[in-house]
């Protein structure tokens, strides 16, 4: 609770960073979502289950069916009679939400998409390993700061990374490969590009040329703040002094980051940064990647460090089937469902948590009994 003066005073010096609007108050704390929903369990017990906000007031909760049924389906270990390596391809530029096709910049990567990917390899016991398979010339600084900590969750957890660069792999799509075990590049790849920029269109000419004329309607000491990212004009020396500062906390977070993932010193990374571009030959010369080869050889150096045989499989995730986004996910951290050989009575148990009210036709028709995919979005075969 604040006075409508302060609230006035915070506006006119907006907007802020992440830290400064904790400094403020604005914000309570500074959480990536695993920690946010590690303190969510906490309060709420270890066993609750997570929903997304449209599925909460459901009375009969597909995702409950397990524990209704009994202890038929306990103890199933998801992918138990496979192991294999996870293939996940990050391609497009950086941006917040789901992956697609098309749009003025082309394909994206979105942050929501490739993140929940990367989760649900490391929640499936059968993927021993994965393999990111990355191809972007970067985008939004915080949707790849959203891929790169998942990225480390998973290192964490033990399971190895390798990354498979691409045509490119520059900036914020450097960014999210530098926390891996290790980075496989092709001797051509544009990689590195350890640097952020920001800008806007000023399109108050094109405007005036074409007869559109535009109006901004603000109110007290926000005024400016307002409308700072505003195309209708250019930057003020005291915005460009604020951008500075931004760009300048983002390229030490940036060069940080790298430093932790590559084992590096700061001003090590710092001579290798500074935006310039490499190619992989040279990036493996200055120790920003490990090997030379493609994707083959990326699922080669996986197998290997997860003690996988040299003919191993290859899943591509999210591993998709005819029926995946039949039944809406229930939650983004739902786990793979098993796939083992089950009983009679178990396998009705789990292909009614996996097919819903379409169980008897799923099983009738033989289809895999962990049921369509829950993951959010919508996913598209490439």
């Amino acid at each position: 609770v604040c006075s409508s003066d302060l609230v006035t005073e915070l506006l006119g010096r907006g907007p802020f960073l992440a830290p400064q609007a904790l400094a403020e108050g604005l914000v309570d704390g500074l959480l990536y979502r695993d920690e946010v929903y590690d303190q969510a369990r906490k309060e709420a017990g270890q066993d609750a289950t997570l929903l997304y906000l449209q599925r909460y007031q459901r009375t009969q909760s597909l995702s409950d069916l397990p524990r209704r049924l009994g202890s038929s389906v306990q103890g199933i270990a998801p992918g138990q009679h496979e192991r294999f390596v996870a293939t996940i391809y990050a391609h497009g530029a950086i941006r917040h939400g789901r992956s697609g096709r098309g749009g003025p910049g082309g394909g994206g990567m979105g942050s929501d998409t490739v993140a929940a990917a990367l989760r649900t390899a490391g929640a499936d016991d059968g993927a021993r390993a994965v393999v990111l398979r990355v191809n972007s010339p970067g985008g939004s600084y915080t949707a790849s700061d959203v891929i790169w900590r998942e990225v480390v969750r998973l290192r964490a957890a033990g399971k190895p990374v390798v990354v498979s660069m691409g045509d490119v792999a520059a900036s914020g799509g450097y960014f999210i490969s530098a926390p891996a075990d290790v980075i496989v590049v092709q001797p051509g790849t544009i990689t590195g590009s350890i640097g952020v920029f920001m800008g806007k269109p000023v399109l108050r000419d094109l405007f005036g040329r074409a007869g559109v004329t535009t109006d901004a309607i603000t109110d007290g000491a926000g005024a400016a703040s307002a409308t700072m990212f505003s195309s209708s004009r250019p930057f003020s020396e005291a915005e460009w002094t604020r951008i500075n500062e931004w760009l300048d906390a983002v390229y030490a977070d940036f060069t940080e980051k790298v430093a932790s993932g590559r084992r590096m010193s700061a001003d090590r990374v710092h001579e290798l940064a500074r935006g310039r571009v490499w190619t992989g030959a040279d990036a493996i010369a200055n120790g920003l990647a490990d090997e030379a080869g493609g994707l083959r050889e990326a699922e080669a150096i996986a197998r290997k460090r997860a003690g996988l045989p040299a003919d191993a499989p290859v899943r591509v995730f999210p591993r998709l089937g005819p029926l995946d986004q039949f039944r809406p996910a229930e939650s983004s951290e739902a786990r793979p469902a098993a796939r083992a050989q089950l009983g009679a009575g178990a396998l009705a148990a789990l292909f009614a948590d996996g097919w819903g009210p379409a169980w008897r036709f799923a099983a009738a028709a033989g289809l895999p009994p962990y049921g369509p995919l829950t993951l959010p979005g919508t996913w598209t075969i490439s």
